[in-house]
């Protein structure tokens, strides 16, 4: 009766242990999960905050909701460009508040609906 008894035991232990070693792996792939979504995160922020292009107000004009800015390079994530001087949209004609030809400005620029618009706009002092 005892040699009837060890087998059962033995193989509910083994598949005990199993069970418990799957546990525990599956535990630590999440973790590794998880901080690959963190990793992920701080990866997407980066490459979200593009530098700022640097440029100097030539025209403002607040009825057309646009700015003309003589610019250095603009690199986004829609506009790569050579400095020139060109007009632009702005997302929001608060933007444009305070601002007046001869301005430094720093600015970030993006390509929306057809248009090169200006999305952030700071002026230098």
């Amino acid at each position: 009766m005892r040699a009837s008894l060890f087998r059962p035991i033995a193989v509910l232990s083994l598949a005990m242990l199993a069970l418990t070693a799957n546990a525990e792996q599956q535990g630590a792939t999440k973790a590794t999960d998880r901080a690959e979504m963190k990793v992920d995160r701080s990866k997407t922020k980066s490459m979200t905050s593009a530098p700022m292009a640097d440029g100097e107000v030539e025209d403002v004009d607040i009825g057309s909701k646009s700015i003309t800015l003589k610019h250095g390079p603009i690199k986004s994530k829609t506009i790569e460009m050579e400095p020139m001087t060109m007009p632009f949209a702005v997302t929001d004609v608060k933007l444009l508040s305070g601002v007046k030809a001869g301005d430094k400005v720093k600015f970030n620029a993006e390509y929306i609906n057809d248009e090169f618009t200006i999305t952030s706009l700071k002026v230098q002092k």
